[in-house]
């Protein structure tokens, strides 16, 4: 299992970069900082570029759009709570990225759960948090708020 960052981590576990070579040192560094010490090694952006890697499966907030209106989806909101209270996709389930390991018996395993903040990296980290524990159908909202709050119901 691959840690994330420095608040998502389960210090039990190993944890590996992906970064270009010039930069592992200062990351390191960093991640001793914080107490991130179990390192096992470290991959470089081509890894990615080629394919070696798993990708999380991206949807459109038109794709969604559609989705809401024909399936079971279930929409996890990982931003902070001002950031839900100012507007929100209608029926998303609010669940802060810090929090969502605790929480993981709130998602439905059944359902197509979809992960979504205000630019897609959160969302990122929770859709990979979520395959990493075993929920197979998941899916990271890959635009923000900016293209979700047009194209789906928001409050």
């Amino acid at each position: 299992c691959v840690n994330y960052i420095g608040w998502l981590v389960n210090y039990d576990k190993t944890t590996y970069i992906i970064a270009d070579p010039s930069e592992v040192t200062s990351i390191l560094n960093a991640f001793r900082a914080i107490g991130i010490d179990n390192v096992a090694g470290y991959f470089t952006p081509d890894v990615m570029k080629n394919g070696e890697t798993v990708s999380l499966p991206l949807i459109t907030a038109a794709e969604l759009a559609e989705r809401i209106n024909n399936e079971q989806v279930f929409v996890v909101d990982v931003r902070g709570k001002s950031e839900f209270d100012e507007q929100h996709i209608s029926g998303a389930t609010h669940i802060p990225l810090g929090l969502l390991p605790d929480r993981l018996n709130e998602i439905p395993q059944d359902a197509t759960v979809v992960t979504q903040c205000a630019s897609g990296y959160r969302s990122q980290i929770a859709a990979s948090l979520l395959r990493s524990h075993g929920f197979a159908n998941v899916y990271n909202l890959a635009e923000g708020k900016a293209a979700w709050s047009l194209a789906l119901p928001v409050e």
